[in-house]
């Protein structure tokens, strides 16, 4: 089941059993960069929409040290993909 499969599945059942409104899903970021898998992250977060058709709010997480491993350009690619980007 992919990631998108299964959190389709947890909002109907938030909204339909749990009477919730949607969810929010956190992703982290750290097992791609720690395999070194930087090419499959860009790859993976080109293929999430920036806007989902569910009630459901996705929240990427990269640590600051991780993110700085990133090239400009490569920042700039993810950053593309989303919708709001912040630093804490």
């Amino acid at each position: 089941m992919s990631l998108l499969k299964a959190n389709e599945d947890l909002v109907y059942y938030a909204e339909g059993t749990l009477k919730k409104k949607g969810i929010s899903s956190l992703g982290d970021s750290g097992a791609f960069l720690f395999k070194n898998q930087i090419q499959s992250l860009l790859d993976y977060e080109a293929s999430l929409p920036r806007q989902f058709n569910i009630n459901l709010k996705g929240i990427c997480l990269y640590h600051l040290n991780d993110y700085d491993r990133l090239s400009m350009d490569q920042k700039e690619e993810i950053i593309k993909h989303h919708g709001i980007a912040v630093e804490i």
